[in-house]
């Protein structure tokens, strides 16, 4: 089993597909992953973010899905895992749906209307406007405050609220 976990990593644009014939879950390949490897997708995500505004003020991509899109295909490979992910996805265009972006409209960019994923991305940010020193916390320390102290693992979606508001790109 470890050697395949290490061809899983290896191979990661094949992850999913690997995952799904192999009977393994995600979470056995995230816990096994390297603080290195997890420290990167944060700073992938963390851009990807930065990126996806950017490209929207540049007017390169009108739709904040789209430019979600590309700025993650850019980071992690088109067709990653990465680029796939939800989790970070729904984060952000939950920020891009309720009009807290500067320069994105409010509109309807998540297929689902009310995902447990933006509602995080919304909780963190209001506890910014409230208490913006809040912003300088660990992320696990927001991440459990966001979720209650619930028992959830986080996929970035306090980092990418972190940075966009770091940058100054929350309303």
């Amino acid at each position: 089993m470890a050697n395949t976990l290490i061809y899983i990593k290896a191979m990661g644009q094949s992850l999913i597909k690997l995952n799904k014939s192999l009977g393994f879950v995600k979470r056995d390949v995230i816990r096994n992953s390297t603080e290195k490897e997890i420290n990167m997708s944060k700073i992938k995500y963390r851009q990807a973010a930065i990126n996806a505004v950017q490209f929207i003020k540049d007017k390169k991509y009108i739709s904040p899905v789209e430019a979600w899109f590309f700025a993650t295909g850019e980071l992690f490979g088109e067709g990653s895992w990465g680029q796939k992910k939800g989790c970070p996805r729904t984060a952000f265009l939950g920020l891009c749906e309720e009009g807290y972006i500067k320069g994105i409209p409010q509109g309807r960019y998540n297929t689902k209307e009310n995902s447990l994923n933006k509602k995080y991305a919304i909780t963190t940010a209001d506890l910014f406007r409230k208490e913006p020193g809040l912003v300088n916390e660990d992320s696990k320390i927001l991440w459990s405050i966001v979720t209650e102290g619930k028992k959830i693992k986080s996929n970035y979606q306090v980092d990418i609220v972190k940075v966009l508001w770091e940058n100054n790109l929350i309303e």
